[in-house]
This record gives structure tokens, C-alpha cells and sequence, in this order.
């Protein structure tokens, strides 16, 4: 997850909504106006004719003083000029701008929809999660991702090129150490997807401040609607940006709970087409996603049914349970979401999930998705009221982890990409013997 520090704590203060009194000052460009608090890029004598006319405000300069104007569109906003103003789903109040240029002065921007996008929502069909018949070890097997998240966050080598490498980091800068970088885990995923039977693509991207990264994709086609695409995301990259960064819950949870759904796809192929990809540069500004969705024209972005990312969820240090799914104001998100939360249930996995719509954070990769309006959602753990004190630091590590709630997570995980992948109920099959023998063997990435 996105690191959120300063933008949490001040978002915090714009999601609580009044009633502004009394009108804006002349001279003002006001875009959308709309009851609740302004966040506001302006001079100071604007600021003071704003507090004279008592209009709620947030004064954007706190931002700007510390983050590059780019970061800031790119945590806040997106891309988009200020002159074709968009709505993002976590009920912040922001301004945009280009991002290539300075945040123009003079302006005030607002969220006036409040997680309604500038494109016509989507409708989202799926099937219940109720129609999976898997139950146990066997849909989501624990041993096979306890695997794969040792291999990730470094505590067991994979072979490369006849060696037995170990991640020492995932982080996107870190380029002290030449065998271990942001391109060692690239490799990792390449050559372990490959040894799932998969032919896996390396894509390049570029977005400003971000500098030039790798995403790693794979195609599991639909055989019944090819043209109806199911994301699946999760960023590898992670932090601290120096020095070890094992990364085992930020974000090996997301990064092995989709290797294992890799590995479930060879025995079962879906109705629609899934895409998986592993995307990099999150915490910088989501840039893979950003990348990865900019890189698309119009017609492929139309065909995307739904993202389901997974972020950071292998905390419950008060043992509750709880699963907070950012969904977001978009009616196809909540059914997403609310799928999840099907799935838990359904399966008898120990989760309280709370769908979060108002409250939804955009501080992660399916923001992206939301910015052109693609239903999508974040799975993740309670990082507010019960947030991994070993975040972003070097002690991310699997013994710092709650395993049976991220197994948990992963498997209900694994049911709603399921359930959103083949609509049609009915066609599942009834047994699953290539899980059988998936249990019986580790996960080994070969060498190219």
C-alpha cells in the first residue's frame, strides 16, 4: 500500500462533510461546486476572502509544500487537466490539474459526486459466490502460499540461471545492490510463471517522476466471453527503499495470493478472460496501474469487467477478523465488494468484511481502474485501527504476519475472481483433481 502518512491524516479532516455558508468570493474559478469543504489552491489574500465569506476550506499549500506537484495529482487525483475535472471514489475533495504542469493557481476544486466517474458506470454480472463448490485446502491451498510469500519476501531462494537467489528487496529504487532489485523480483515472477505453464509478458512503462518500470502479465482466456476481461492486480514492488525490505505483507500477501490463483487458473479455465498482472512502482503514485491502463485506447480499456486488487492483508494483531474492501461509490464496485464479501461467508472463512463506500481510500492500484470508470475494489486490512507497526520497515516479514487471516483473505480472493470470471453458474467443475496434485509438490521457479 501507498504510503499515507501526511495525505491519511489530512483526508481524514475532508471526509466529515458540512454545509458551506455563505457564497464564494468573486474571481474565484469554482469547479463543481457542491456542499461539503472546498480544498483549495489560492493566494493568500483568496484564503482570507474565503474565511470572510466563512466558507469551509482546506488550503492545498500544505500539499504543495511537500510533494512535487505531479506526486500530489497522481496520490490525489489522477491525470487529468483542470479544465475536464473528474470524480474519484474515496470521498476526498480535490483539485487537478495537469500533470505535467504546476497546479494552476486561483482555482477550487471539489468532489461533487462523490465516487461517480466521468464515464457511464458498468453494470457488473457475476455469478454467487455460492455456485463455487470448492471448500478447504483445496481451492486456496495455505501450504502452497506460505510458499510462494517466503520465496517473495526472501526467506527461501528460487533458482535462477542455475543459482539460488534470495529477494533481498522488491523495492522500485534500489539500485545499491545489483542481484537484488525492483528487476531481480521481475525475474522471480517471470521464470515462476513460466513454470506454472504460463508464457508470461514483461511490460514496459513510463510515467512521469516515476521513471521507466516493469509490470509482469499473464493471459488466462475466457471460453465463453474472450472479449470480457477480469484484472486481477496486485503491486510486488515495496519498501523501505533502502536497505532489506523482506515486504511479506506489503505486498507479498497480493503478490503470492495471485501466484496461487495463477496456478488455479491451469486447472480451470474461466468463462471470461482474466488478466493478471503484478504491477510495480505502487509506492511511488500507482504508477504500474497508471501505466498499465494509459498504455490501452479506448476500446481495450471498455472490455475490462472489473479489477479485484489486492493490498496488504496479512495483519489482525487484535485477532477480529475484519476485512475493510475499499469499494467506492460505483454501483459495479460495491457489487464487487459485496461479492467478497459472499464468498467469505459461503466458504466459512473466518472474516468480518465491511464494504466501504464513503469511506473507501483510493491509496492503492484499483484507484486506477476507478478514474475510467471500471468497477474495482481493494482487499486489504484494517490499516488504520489496526495497522502492522513493522509497515514499510525492515521487519515485514512472514513471522510479523497473522498466515490463517491472509489465507483466509487470499482464498475469498480467489472465489470472487471465480465468481466474476464466469458469470454463468453451472459450469464448474465438480472435482478439482489438479489441486490434489498441486498439494503434494512445492512451488519452484526454473531457470529461463
Amino acid at each position: 500500500m501507498i504510503m499515507l502518512s501526511t495525505i491519511a491524516q489530512l483526508s481524514l479532516h475532508l471526509i466529515l462533510l458540512t454545509q458551506p455558508a455563505g457564497g464564494l468570493p468573486a474571481g474565484l474559478d469554482v469547479i463543481h461546486p457542491d456542499p461539503g469543504f472546498y480544498l483549495v489552491l489560492a493566494n493568500p489574500d483568496e484564503l482570507q476572502s474565503l474565511k470572510d465569506h466563512d466558507v469551509p476550506h482546506r488550503d492545498l499549500g500544505l500539499w504543495r509544500d511537500l510533494y512535487p506537484a505531479a506526486v500530489i495529482s497522481t496520490h490525489l487525483s489522477g491525470y487529468t487537466n483542470v479544465e475536464d475535472p473528474i470524480a474519484t471514489q474515496n470521498g476526498r475533495y480535490l483539485i487537478r490539474w495537469d500533470r505535467d504542469q504546476p497546479p494552476p493557481r486561483g482555482h477550487i476544486a471539489v468532489l461533487p459526486m462523490r465516487g461517480v466517474p466521468p464515464f457511464p458506470e458498468r453494470p457488473l454480472r457475476a455469478s454467487s459466490p455460492a455456485d463455487i463448490p470448492f471448500r478447504g485446502a483445496s481451492f486456496f491451498p495455505s501450504e502452497r502460499f506460505e510458499s510462494y510469500l517466503r520465496q517473495v519476501s526472501g526467506e527461501d531462494p528460487f533458482l535462477f540461471q542455475g543459482q539460488e537467489i534470495a529477494l533481498y528487496s522488491r523495492s522500485y529504487d534500489l539500485m545499491t545492490r545489483a542481484d537484488h532489485t525492483e528487476a531481480m523480483a521481475v525475474e522471480y515472477l517471470y521464470i515462476t510463471l513460466q513454470s506454472q505453464g504460463y508464457a508470461p509478458e514483461v511490460l514496459p512503462f513510463a510515467v512521469p517522476y516515476c521513471g521507466a518500470h516493469f509490470n509482469v502479465a499473464v493471459t488466462v482466456p475466457g471460453w465463453l466471453y474472450p472479449d470480457e476481461e477480469v484484472y486481477v492486480t496486485a503491486h510486488f514492488d515495496d519498501r523501505p527503499f533502502s536497505g532489506r525490505a523482506p515486504g511479506a505483507d506489503d505486498n507479498g500477501t497480493g503478490t503470492a495470493s495471485m501466484l496461487v490463483i495463477s496456478e488455479m487458473l491451469r486447472c480451470l479455465p474461466p468463462q471470461r478472460t482474466i488478466r493478471l498482472v503484478w504491477v510495480s512502482a505502487e509506492e511511488v503514485g500507482l504508477c504500474g496501474s497508471r501505466g498499465l491502463l494509459e498504455s490501452m485506447d479506448t476500446t481495450r480499456r471498455s472490455n475490462i469487467v472489473a479489477d479485484i486488487n489486492g493490498d496488504m492483508f496479512g495483519y489482525d494483531g487484535n485477532g477480529d477478523g475484519y476485512v475493510p474492501i475499499h469499494a467506492g461509490l460505483m454501483s459495479g464496485s460495491r457489487d464487487l465488494g459485496q461479492i467478497f464479501a459472499d464468498a467469505a461467508v459461503n466458504l466459512g472463512l473466518p472474516l468480518d468484511v465491511e464494504v466501504l463506500t464513503h469511506n473507501a481510500i483510493a491509496a492503492s492500484d484499483h484507484s486506477s481502474f476507478w478514474i475510467y470508470g471500471i468497477p474495482a475494489i481493494e482487499i486489504g486490512e484494517d490499516f488504520f485501527y489496526d495497522s502492522n507497526p513493522a509497515y514499510h520497515r525492515s521487519g515485514d516479514k512472514i513471522s510479523a504476519m497473522h498466515l490463517d487471516y491472509a489465507t483466509a483473505i487470499g482464498t475469498a480472493m480467489a472465489a470472487t475472481v471465480l465468481s466474476v470470471a464466469n458469470p454463468d453458474p453451472g459450469f464448474y467443475p465438480r472435482t478439482f483433481s489438479c489441486f490434489d496434485r498441486m498439494n503434494d509438490s512445492k512451488p519452484a521457479a526454473t531457470p529461463r
